[in-house]
């Protein structure tokens, strides 16, 4: 085997190591959690080490986040759950009523489609999404 032989075998070996690394980096995406104390879902890079209560409270984010947000992780007190392989459910959005009057109360904001006491009124709390 010439020397030029032993260099080309080599740069084939590295180049096909450097594809395997590539190949496994892209096996670790970042995955959706959610936190049931604060209602809000994640893409985490990892989660922290399993606390003294048996949960995970912080998510990882991954770089594109940690540069848009300047953060690199987001609390949760009552644990991340993977919500890989869970079946999530999103209620259709409810119908605005057809508005013409806003009317502010003591009970809160209503939104009604005329005046007086024959008028369809919603209140606001009524109409919004569980998630605000």
């Amino acid at each position: 085997m010439t020397l030029k032989e032993k260099i080309l075998g080599i740069v084939a070996v590295l180049t096909t190591m450097g594809f395997a690394i590539v190949g496994i980096s892209d096996l670790t995406e970042d995955e959706g959690y959610f936190c049931d104390a604060t209602m809000e879902a994640r893409n985490c890079y990892t989660l922290s080490k399993v606390n003294a209560d048996g949960i995970q409270t912080r998510c990882y984010l991954g770089a594109e986040e940690r540069e848009a947000t300047d953060r690199t992780y987001h609390n949760c007190k009552s644990g991340w759950n993977s919500v890989k392989g869970l079946e999530i459910q999103i209620d259709a959005p409810k119908k605005c009523p057809d508005v013409n009057v806003i009317a502010y109360t003591d009970n809160g904001k209503y939104f009604c489609d005329g005046i007086g006491v024959g008028a369809n009124c919603q209140k606001e709390e009524d109409l919004l999404m569980p998630f605000g």
